[in-house]
């Protein structure tokens, strides 16, 4: 992650983070008192998952030693380089990298944020990002509905057969949705990214929060075998869940509205609450509908007897049930029969159905 050079001064060794490369010059005298300073050194530092050490100067074979128990890797500078240069190049490859990933992560984001800003819909902006990332995507909603699964082109490899249906993926999220791991952090810029294991380890995924105006409207995966995940896939599907953030809160604003029209027509039609027919008739025309058909009435609710939970302190889990009920209820009826009307109020959803004999 960077390089923490020794110099003459002795430095705390609680200031040396993880993934750093110690960076030891001939002027550290203070680990030059005895032979074994510096065994000492790399194995008080071993704990803390250091990257390495690069020394300046004669490495004595206790170091070495200490170096090989703990599987350390151990690099002595040629006479010619001095540390400095060490430090600085270090630093260059560093940000260049930084750099690079950045870029290339914003590329994707602006690619997505393009299909999101062109209604391409969630399927086509998760299969763009399972071609741009290399990973297979899943897009799962708030109800731990599968909103979206796609594949990079040629993917391969045992994992991809564990994925098609994502049956672990929308068992964990069901049982991880509200570990603080996957909320949104007050005041954080972006998403937290969480890894996890699935399907005995045979197949893992990163983790994101779709968050929508401060709550969790979904999750965004990106699955892969485990272990084979790079920084580039974090930073990726952090920015992505924005994208999907903002596609999933324009097709909740369109569902909304058309549940608003269709709701006032509907409510209006079944309690008579119209003066001519010919009125009635013209606005089901504009809603794309035919009165003259024969219809059915449908109205679909939990048995509050079976759902009747109490919510302690939050109310808002107590009716996710019935939320999830009337959502994925409309949604079938809808697939189903595409031109039907609904009207939701309180736990009740009631849809207007063509009649068909045959269906």
């Amino acid at each position: 992650s960077w390089a923490r050079v020794l110099r003459a001064r002795p430095l705390p060794l609680s200031g040396i983070e993880e993934g750093e490369l110690v960076v030891v010059t001939s002027a550290a005298r203070w680990l030059s008192s005895d032979s074994t300073s510096l065994a000492r050194l790399i194995l008080d530092l071993a704990p803390a998952r250091v990257a390495g050490f690069v020394v300046e100067g004669d490495v004595p074979r206790a170091a070495v030693d200490a170096a090989e128990t703990v599987d350390m890797p151990l690099l002595v500078l040629p006479s010619q380089a001095s540390a400095l240069e060490v430090e600085q190049a270090v630093a260059r490859c560093i940000v260049d990298r930084q750099a690079g990933l950045r870029q290339r992560v914003e590329e994707v984001y602006n690619d997505l944020l393009r299909l999101a800003l062109e209604d391409a819909g969630v399927e086509a902006i998760a299969q763009a990002l399972a071609d741009r990332a290399g990973r297979s995507v899943a897009v799962v909603d708030e109800h731990q509905e599968v909103q979206a699964l796609a594949h990079p082109v040629g993917a391969s490899g045992p994992w991809v057969a564990l994925v098609p249906d994502a049956p672990s993926l929308v068992r964990v999220l069901t049982t991880s949705s509200g570990d603080d791991a996957l909320r949104p952090r007050d005041g954080s810029q972006l998403p937290p990214v969480v890894h996890l294991v699935l399907d005995d380890h045979r197949l893992a995924c990163l983790v994101v929060p779709m968050v929508i105006k401060g709550t969790v409207a979904g999750h965004l995966s990106l699955l892969g075998a485990p272990g084979d995940f790079q920084e580039l896939d974090y930073l990726l599907a952090q920015r992505a869940a924005g994208v999907f953030a903002i596609e999933l809160a324009r097709q909740r604003a369109v569902l909304e509205a058309q549940m608003r029209l269709q709701g006032d027509f509907l409510e209006d039609l079944l309690a008579g609450n119209f003066g001519a027919e010919e009125a009635m008739l013209a606005r089901a025309r504009h809603l794309g509908h035919d009165l003259r058909r024969p219809h059915v009435v449908v109205v679909l609710g939990l048995d509050p007897a079976e759902t009747g939970r109490p919510g302690g302190s939050d109310p808002a889990r107590a009716l996710r049930p019935t939320r999830r009920f009337l959502d994925v209820a409309r949604r079938e009826l809808r697939a189903r029969f595409p031109t039907a009307l609904f009207l939701e109020r309180g736990d009740l959803l009631s849809a207007l159905i063509p009649f068909d004999s045959r269906a």
